[in-house]
Order: structure tokens, then sequence, then C-alpha cells
């Protein structure tokens, strides 16, 4: 063991003295360390591979900002409903027109005043009521009112037209005589329901204002009649002068509302809304 530590030494020794940096410190040069080496030029260095090397993020102020395309807004689902519906209202024609009538010249009720209507070209209808003012003829009144619904066609879709009333009409009438000198007073109501199949024409079926004459006749389908007196003494109601009186009152009734009766309106005007 004594032997081989000086051999040991040596051996080190020598080792020492051909180490790099002992040689530098002989020659006066220090070689480069790897950390103090210069970089390697941009020549010498490999190019980085263009799918590995990250690309520069643009500048915020140079970039220029990503074009989005839009795609157009669809338009709204009503909208084309409304303008259809406006173009549809504007194209169709109005349906119905209603508005006040009165008519003058006419029987058996003088003076009628009601409601005419019209729906389409076709049709029509109406409500009317109309009185006569009560008259005295010597010693007898008479009064008539009443009304009728009228329903009407029109086949040409003109002005003319065919149509239907049903309704009721009402005579009134008084008679008074001295009876074996006790003054008498007979009155009669007769309730007469009609039928007056009429033709007509009708001028102005628009909005505004229209004018017209209807021509028929009024057919009796019921009555009721109706006799009342003042006159309490037997006496007086069984003689002939009371019966002679009380059946000239009944014949006036009769001929209104038994017997087919013209009927007709010859100056009508009103205005349809």
């Amino acid at each position: 063991m004594t032997g081989l530590k000086p051999l040991l030494f040596l051996i080190l020794f020598i080792a020492l003295l051909m180490s790099p940096s002992v040689r530098a410190q002989e020659t006066g040069t220090e070689e480069p360390s790897p950390a103090s080496s210069p970089a390697p030029s941009a020549e010498a260095a490999p190019s980085p591979s263009p799918s590995v090397a990250p690309s520069p993020s643009p500048s915020p102020s140079v970039a220029p900002s990503p074009v989005v395309k839009e795609s157009p807004a669809p338009t709204p689902a009503p909208a084309p409903v409304a303008e259809s519906k406006a173009e549809s209202s504007e194209s169709s024609p109005r349906q119905l027109y209603l508005g006040p009538v009165v008519t003058l010249l006419s029987l058996p009720r003088p003076l009628t005043v009601g409601l005419e209507g019209k729906y389409t070209d076709y049709l029509g209808f109406s409500f009317d009521y109309g009185l006569m003012p009560s008259v005295k003829l010597s010693s007898t009144k008479l009064q008539i009112k009443g009304w009728d619904l009228r329903l009407k066609l029109y086949p040409f879709k003109g002005s003319f037209f065919i149509g239907v009333a049903y309704g009721t009409q009402q005579f009134i009438g008084s008679t008074s005589a001295d009876i074996q000198g006790s003054p008498t007073t007979i009155n009669l109501t007769q309730d007469n329901t009609f039928i007056a199949p009429h033709i007509g024409w009708i001028w102005g079926s628009g909005f505004g204002f229209f004018s017209g004459l209807d021509l028929g006749v009024q057919l009796s389908m019921s009555r009721k009649t109706t006799v009342t007196t003042d006159q309490t003494n037997p006496v007086i109601t069984g003689s002939a002068e009371y019966q002679d009186q009380q059946k000239k009152i009944t014949d006036v009734a009769d001929l209104i509302g038994k017997k087919p009766l013209p009927m007709f309106g010859l100056l009508k005007f009103g205005f349809f809304f």
C-alpha cells in the first residue's frame, strides 16, 4: 500500500497537467465556456419549421379587423300578412250598407220611416213603421198605423228588385151620432196581419244618398175586430139606427183590412252608411 500512494499521486498530477484549463493558463488563452460563447449566426442557425414556429401576433393598431359576413335579416312574418290583408280589404268591395229611410206619398200609411239595408248586390231588407194621422170625415174618425219587414232580391244586380213584406196593421175608427135623443159613440179597432208581394227600384246602392219607389198589394192573412161603445142602454144598442152606425164603421175597417189593398211608396229617400 505504501508503494502505491506515490504512484497514485503521480497519476493525479499528470491528469491535472493534461486538463484544458491548465493548458490555457500556461499558454495565456482561455477556452470560452458554453455559456459565454457567441450565439450562432442567423445564417448558420437552421430555420425553424413553419409548422412548429409560432407566427407573430399582429399588432392591434396595424392588424385589420376580421371581416364578418352577415347574412341578411329575414323579413318578419307578420309584415306580409298585414300587407296581404290590406290589399285584400282594398280589393274586396264592401258587403253591407245600412241607413235611415223616409217614405212619403204612400198607401195605406202615408208617412213611413224606417231602416233600409243592402247586402252584396243581390239582397236587400228593410223595416218600416208608418201611420195615417187621425182624420175626421163628418162624424167619423179614422186612423191607421202599423209596421212591416221586407225582404228584397235584386236579380240583375241593379236598382230593380222584387220583394215580399210581412207585417201588422191596426185600423182605429170611431163614429158619433145622436140615437133616440141620446149621444152615442161607437169605437172600433181592427188588427190585421198581412203579407205584401211588391216590386221596386232603389237608385244609389253604395255609400251616400239613395232614392226609390215600390209598388205592391197588401193581402190580409188574419183579422181581429173589437167594437166598443159608451152607450149602456140596451134599447139603444139594439135599435136599427145603432146597428146602422156600427155597420158604417165596420165596412170602412173591412175595406182596409179584409180586401186586397194597394201598397206603394212613390217618394222614398235615405242615406246609406
